[in-house]
């Protein structure tokens, strides 16, 4: 039976190392690892869009919390992402099978896109069947303000980041 729980998140944009949101992540994780999952990604500008239906492998990276790291990690991350928990949120969590670069399986939480997708192109593979996204993440004008304020784009509280 699989995981009904997680302490790892599979990130594929923002999130990753070296990414303009890296520092949000409110504690340090005990372990970064490249991994896949399999699905479809979307480009939607200063950011990309996750979703798990497709055949693609998407690659990001897996980071491990410590248990009583999680709820912190999750409520901070779900304010960055804007997920609330309602239907009309752009994103929701999820649990996903991710594939580490050893190999293994892993269970993770991934945050999967949940706008109408069918005016846009998926990411397609790159020359090694692997689709990432290469945008850099920058935020633009009002973007880096509501960082300044301590505000997401839906206005959500962000916690500082120690």
């Amino acid at each position: 039976m699989p995981a009904l729980r997680s302490n790892v998140f599979f990130v594929y944009g923002t999130l990753m190392r070296g990414r303009c949101r890296a520092s949000a992540w409110p504690v340090r994780p005990t372990r970064v690892t490249a991994a896949t999952v399999q699905g479809s990604l979307f480009d939607l500008g200063s950011y990309p869009g996750f979703m798990p239906n497709g055949d693609a492998r998407v690659s990001g990276e897996c980071w491990w919390f410590p248990d009583r790291d999680l709820p912190n990690v999750m409520r901070t991350i779900d304010q960055v992402e804007a997920c609330r928990g309602r239907h009309d949120d752009e994103y929701a969590r999820e649990l996903i099978d991710c594939r580490l670069q050893n190999g293994f399986a892993q269970r993770a939480w991934v945050y999967c896109y949940r706008r109408d997708v069918s005016a846009l192109t998926p990411i397609p593979a790159n020359a090694k069947g692997l689709c990432a996204w290469t945008g850099t993440g920058e935020l633009d004008a009002a973007e880096r303000q509501a960082t300044r304020l301590g505000l997401s784009e839906a206005g959500a509280l962000r916690r500082p980041v120690r």
